[in-house]
Order: structure tokens, then sequence, then C-alpha cells
């Protein structure tokens, strides 16, 4: 693994369509991980999400992540990129989404990459983690 980025998995008892709706539709995005998500389904579209202070007892204030989709091909890839709002400095990281059908299951991947700028990125490792099993628990409990 790339030192440089994150990659977590996860293998849901879903259909690859539901999973790229999880992960597109700013309704159901809204079930499992943004508090107030904006994304344009169309390369060049806006990515904007706001995870909300008042819903979470990590965040100090507002977090807000801006970025632009660079490649989304329905029912198997999300690509976009990712910076927070509030930190100029931040490099322009990259965060991917793959869907594969296996076994009768759809593996899900999320890589967040370029991060080798990052102030301090290893409270992303923890955030992935936790929120990838977020999308397979909501998924899961639809089968």
């Amino acid at each position: 693994m790339n030192p440089n980025s994150i990659q977590k998995s996860i293998e849901i008892e879903a259909t690859p369509e539901s999973v790229f709706r999880a992960i597109t539709d700013e309704k159901e995005l809204q079930k499992w991980w943004v508090d107030v998500p904006k994304l344009e389904q169309s390369v060049g579209g806006t990515v904007l999400f706001r995870f909300l202070k008042e819903n979470s007892e990590m965040l100090e204030k507002d977090f807000v992540i801006e970025g632009k989709i660079i490649e989304i091909i329905p029912k198997e890839k999300l690509s976009y990129t990712w910076k927070p709002v509030d930190d100029p400095d931040y490099p322009d990281t990259v965060v991917t989404w793959t869907i594969e059908s296996i076994n009768n299951k759809t593996k899900v991947t999320v890589l967040h990459s370029r991060l080798a700028n990052a102030k301090d990125y290893s409270h992303l490792n923890d955030g992935w983690a936790y929120f990838i099993n977020r999308l397979g628990n909501l998924l899961n409990s639809k089968a």
C-alpha cells in the first residue's frame, strides 16, 4: 500500500446499483455519511460536503469539503477531488470509490490518495473505516 494513501474495503450484500446510489445520491449520502451533501453527477461536477459540528462529538466546528468529479462510471466507479475549505495548505487529494461484483456480493473500496503533503491525516484512517462500515450496515440492512 502506498504510504500516501488510505484504502478501505468491504463486501456488502447489495447490488452494485444500490451501492452506486448510496455513494452518489444526496439523500442516500445523508443516511450514512454527510450531513449536507451536494454531488453533481457528471465529470467536472461540484462536490460539496458539509459535516455539522452539532451532529458529531469529534468536530470542533463544521467541516466542509469541496471538490470536483474526476470520473464517474455508473455502478463501477466514482472519483473526485477532496480539499477542506478552511485549510488552504491541505494538498489536492483524491477520493476514489470502486464497486465490483464478487460471489453474489458487492465489494466496495474507497481510496483516499495524494496525501503526501497533508499535515496530519491519521484521523482519515479511522474516519474511512468508520464510514465504510456505516455504508455496509445501511445496505446490508436493506438486503
